[in-house]
């Protein structure tokens, strides 16, 4: 109750300009015989302002009692000591590095997604090695074995090769971009 109303106060009936705005009472700790109560605040602003606002808060101390009073019902009215707490804007700090790291790792997971997209495309894309470098080795699969330009029977050779392999790595590269899609809903 005393929280609610010294909170409500600062925010509506203070009007002294060292407030910043972004003012709240986090907890109030009442003593047992109801004589002074700890009130704590959370400033956001930089921390020239915050020492300003608490300032100004033990400066207006005597109206926020005054306005406890007419408020509550209670035999004695406690003395309000203000004091900083930091919770809040640590915590806000907090969030503001999680933020950041999460940020980074989606960037690197992106930059390792197209890294890893690039190297299958370039793999799957382009011709048997064997065939693009001329060589007369056995390629890896029975469909890139194609038989040579000038009419001989030897594999290896490029007549048809071209066709058939940039049909192969299309097919794959589509597959590719197809898995690369995000899933309709």
């Amino acid at each position: 109750m005393v929280q609610r109303i010294v909170g409500e106060t600062i925010q509506s009936r203070l009007h002294d300009p060292r407030i910043e705005p972004l003012t709240s009472v986090t907890r109030v700790e009442v003593s047992a015989d109801l004589s002074v109560a700890h009130v704590y605040i959370s400033v956001l602003a930089p921390e020239t302002r915050r020492k300003l606002t608490l300032r100004a808060l033990e400066h207006a101390a005597g109206r926020l009692r005054a306005r406890l009073a007419e408020q509550t019902v209670m035999r004695q009215t406690p003395v309000l000591v203000f004091h900083l707490d930091d919770s809040l804007r640590k915590g806000s700090e907090t969030l503001q590095i999680i933020e950041k790291n999460m940020e980074e790792l989606r960037e690197r997971e992106a930059q390792a997604l197209q890294a890893a997209a690039t190297a299958a495309d370039s793999s799957h894309g382009t011709a048997h090695p064997a065939v693009e470098a001329g060589d007369r080795a056995a390629p890896d699969h029975p469909q890139d074995a194609v038989a040579p330009q000038d009419g001989s029977q030897e594999p290896g050779g490029r007549d048809g090769a071209a066709p058939r392999l940039a049909a192969r790595g299309q097919a794959v590269a589509a597959g590719l971009r197809r898995d690369r899609r995000t899933p309709e809903r």
